[in-house]
């Protein structure tokens, strides 16, 4: 996607340095049949200053990266449980297994997934959800963001390549392309189009990740207007980015204190319009779990 405003050129000059960018494309087989590309340049972030630290629009130039089509589904969770069962680290798979919110603070929510004979992590019919089975095709949700750090860190020592949770301006751009549009698709909403509280008749609920194909953004990236909000790596910040480059904090500050609020990014199943707009940002304290809370993952190239 290219943004150029009237009597304006294109720049592909990275702030800092003088000459213009090339245009890098990935090498052929570089990127999994789940990954996108998102190539460098300027992107329009913002615009929407009645969310919570919502801010003016403006320019900011991301670096590329390959970002997840669709979100972590429970399946893929389901991998990640059962090899920390597998290496005995069932203590940790407990304290990360998805969960209901808890009734008070310091109190674990009842599992979401059943365990079998061996103690290995199944799917089941979960109340939460009304009586609806857990498809294995559904986002994983109920994780909490230490438990979804956990993950994007198992998951770059299992391929080898650097998987991380997106920043919440790396998703942004991931799902709105470069112009400022308020959703992945353009400018008006309609409650078809993405998986949000008007989407169906009777109750609102998450579904597979490959539904709402309308929804989708310049890019590939699927269902970032609605079904699931998704962990982002940094911390919540009332105040706008400074600078025009935007980089990814080495590691992830503070992830050890869980008193530190981070961000959430996305629609979700049981949304209005609003919250399902790309600019839109939510704060979240890092122990909370949510059905509508999951994981998407990146790399930079």
């Amino acid at each position: 996607p290219v943004h150029i405003e009237r009597q304006r050129t294109w720049d592909t000059t990275r702030p800092g340095e003088q000459a213009a960018a090339k245009v890098r494309l990935p090498d052929e087989g570089e990127l999994g049949e789940n990954e996108v590309f998102v190539p460098a340049g300027w992107f329009v972030a913002g615009g929407e200053p009645t969310t919570a630290g919502g801010f003016d629009s403006r320019r900011y130039w991301c670096d590329d990266f390959a970002v997840q089509r669709f979100p972590v589904t429970n399946a893929e969770f389901l991998v990640f449980l059962n090899e920390l069962i597998d290496s005995d680290q069932e203590e940790v798979a407990l304290q990360i297994a998805p969960r209901e919110r808890a009734a008070g603070a310091g109190e674990q929510g009842s599992m979401l997934y059943e365990r079998d004979g061996d103690g290995r992590f199944t799917l089941h019919a979960d109340a939460a959800r009304r009586g609806r089975a857990v498809d294995p095709d559904w986002p994983a949700t109920n994780i909490d963001w230490h438990g979804a750090y956990a993950y994007a860190q198992w998951f770059a020592e299992r391929t080898g390549q650097p998987w991380r949770l997106p920043t919440e301006w790396e998703w942004e751009k991931a799902a709105r392309g470069v112009d400022g549009r308020a959703f992945p698709w353009g400018q008006t909403h309609d409650p078809s189009w993405s998986c949000m509280q008007d989407s169906r008749p009777g109750q609102p609920h998450a579904d597979v990740i490959d539904s709402f194909p309308i929804d989708v953004s310049p890019y590939g990236v699927r269902g970032v207007a609605g079904n699931v909000t998704t962990w982002c790596l940094n911390p919540f910040s009332l105040d706008a980015p400074e600078g025009d480059l935007l980089v990814a904090p080495e590691g992830a500050p503070g992830a050890d204190d869980p008193t530190i609020p981070r961000v959430g990014r996305g629609g979700a199943w049981f949304f209005p319009p609003k919250f399902c707009q790309s600019a839109w940002r939510f704060r979240f304290i890092a122990t909370y779990r949510y059905g509508f809370l999951g994981i998407r993952l990146l790399r930079p190239l």
